[in-house]
This record gives structure tokens, sequence and C-alpha cells, in this order.
């Protein structure tokens, strides 16, 4: 019951897509029907990867290892990662028409206009989509001469996807108001620091999913109070600006050698602009699904990084399923928690002992 009035709540806000698939789920009330449904979803959101990452990028082994990620799970298993995997699907089909309109002179048309609309749909499902706008600018500054489109139509484009992102802020803002407000303490304990010592501490938790996506070893539905600390300014700004630092290196190193690798590293941290709680404090202070989008091109990255090593095409063959049944068998253990609520919130307790909220 709770769970149908959360849905019909749903219905009246801003969030309408994800709400709308779970009330499709609910109506039948059938197991082997949300299974099936979840399972289409997954195999839809992994074909739109496979051709956003793999046919656009020509790294069709990202594909491979985003399929089993371990991170990937928080979002697949958590219902409320439903909202991450439509964001995800619809903004990298409302890309993957980008590209191909931005290689086509004119202005678009169709492809334009189904561009936007599934720009919409994806802010519909989730704020975060709005990263997909910066995703888009980036991608067009780094492959701007390989586009066929001027740049008078380029600021069209521009227009266009902007006007689907201020009408889905103008549904937002009637539906819960213009006001700001603060996040729970214990679900964000960032909002009790000033600004910027948040802003430095949201830099490390970003470098706390760039090691997660690397090595996934703890995984857990909860790292709120008092699981991950909270550093004081001058230890927060040390860190950042180490990582910071890092980060840039890797761009400038990138810059000159490949376009494709350099877009992939800009686009990682694109992602987590809604959800790294640098621009704006959210709702939590870290959660693996929210990396559900990033971890796409983090793949991506990864693939390119294989097909760069002077190996031969077996061993990198070998790698691949390495990588892959290493991933896949973390995954397959993380899938056991969410066999019962007393499961998950007994692996819970050991992954994150210190969140006072699980």
């Amino acid at each position: 019951r709770a769970a149908n009035a959360y849905v019909l709540l749903g219905f009246h806000g801003y969030k309408m897509i994800w709400p709308r698939t779970l009330s499709i789920d609910w109506a039948y009330n059938q197991p082997p029907v949300f299974d099936l449904a979840w399972s289409v979803l997954l195999a839809v959101v992994l074909l739109a990867a496979w051709v956003g990452v793999g046919w656009l990028l020509r790294k069709r082994s990202a594909t491979a290892l985003f399929a089993v990620h371990p991170l990937c799970s928080e979002a697949v298993l958590w219902i409320v990662g439903r909202s991450e995997m439509l964001a995800a699907l619809l903004g990298m089909s409302a890309f993957i028409l980008y590209v191909k309109l931005s290689r086509r002179p004119g202005y678009g048309g169709w492809r334009l206009a189904l561009s936007a609309l599934l720009l919409f749909l994806a802010l519909l499902s989730k704020e975060s989509a709005a990263a997909w706008i910066g995703i888009g600018i980036v991608w067009t500054w780094l492959y701007r001469r390989e586009l066929a489109a001027a740049w008078p139509v380029r600021v069209v484009h521009g227009c266009v996807y902007l006007g689907s992102l201020l009408l889905f802020l103008l549904l937002r803002g009637s539906a819960v108001g213009w006001a700001t407000k603060a996040p729970f303490f214990i679900d964000n304990p960032l909002v009790a620091a000033d600004g910027p010592a948040r802003v430095a501490n949201a830099f490390v938790l970003l470098g706390f999913y760039g090691y997660k996506m690397i090595w996934p070893r703890t995984l857990s539905i909860d790292w709120a109070y008092n699981q991950l600390p909270v550093f004081d300014l001058a230890w927060s700004v040390l860190l950042a600006v180490v990582l910071l630092a890092a980060w840039v290196g890797v761009v400038w190193l990138l810059r000159k050698r490949s376009a494709t690798a350099l877009f992939l590293w800009i686009a990682i941290a694109a992602g987590f602009a809604v959800t790294g709680n640098v621009l704006v404090t959210i709702g939590t202070t870290f959660a693996e699904r929210l990396a559900y989008l990033p971890l796409t091109f983090a793949c991506g990255l990864a693939g390119y990084g294989l097909s760069r090593l002077p190996w031969n095409r077996t061993s990198k063959i070998a790698a691949v399923m390495i990588v892959v049944l290493l991933a896949g068998f973390r995954t397959g253990i993380r899938t056991t928690d969410f066999r019962s609520s007393t499961a998950l919130y007994e692996a819970t307790e050991l992954a994150a002992p210190r969140a006072v909220k699980s």
C-alpha cells in the first residue's frame, strides 16, 4: 500500500515517467510481470549503451563491462534506481540523435524534435538528466571540426535543448515550488558545512566515486550520516586540490592525443554535474546508483585504454573476459543481498556499520 501511494503521488509531481512504469507493474501485481518489465528495461538500456559507447565511439567491449559492473547493480536491483536507468536510456537516445543530426547539414528536422523530446522525457525521469546538456556541449566542442552544421545552426540546436530544460524546470517549479529546501542532515551531512568546505568535500566524494568504479568491493544502499567523514576546511580543500589537479593533469595529457579519450574523461565528471553536491546540495551525500550514467563513459574509457595497448587480439579478448567475469562475480554476490529485506539490511550493516539511518 505504501508503494502504491508513492506511485500515485508521483503522478501529481514532475517525475512522471518512472512512477508510471511502476504503476504498470503494480496493476498486474505479479512478480513475473515485474521481473519481465525490469529485464526488458535493462536490455534496452544496454542496447542504448552499446549504440552510444560501442557504435559512436567504437568501444564495444565497454558495453560488456557496463552490463556486469557492480555499481550498476545498485541502480538495477534497488527499485528507486529505475529513475537512473530511464534517465540514462532516454538521455543516451537523445544524445545519439544529436550526434547524428550534427553531422548533417541543416537544422535536423524530425531528428532534432525527437532528440529534444527524449531529453525532456529523461528529465521527467530524473533531474540528473540535465547533465546530458553539458555532455553535448563537450562533445560539440571537441568534435567541432567534424560537424557539418554551421555555428548558427548549432546555436539553434542548443536553444531547442535548453527549451526542453526550461519547460521541465517550469513543471518542476509548479509541482514542488520555487523555494530551495535543504535536505535532512542525516541524509546528507554536507548541509551542515559552510560553502567552501561543502564544495571541497563534494570533490572528495567525487574521488570516492572514481575509486568505487575501479574497486567496487563494498556496496551499500545507505551511506548517510555517520558513515562517510566530512573533513574540515583545511583537509577538504587540500584533498580537493590534489584530486582536481590530477583530473586536470589527465585532461592536459589527453588534449592532443585523443579526442575520444578526452571526451570520455570529461563526460565522467559531467555526469555528476547535478548529483555531485558541487553545484547544489542534493538529498544524499553518496550513492552508488548515482554513478549509473557516468559509469557508461568510465567503461568506455576502459575499453578505449584496452584498445590502445600493444597486445594482440587474443590477449585483449582474454583481458576483457577476465575483467567481465570478476565484475560479474561481484555483481552476482551483491544480487543475493536483495533476496529479502532482512538480508539486504544485514548486508548494509556490514558494509556501512556507522550509517545511523540503516
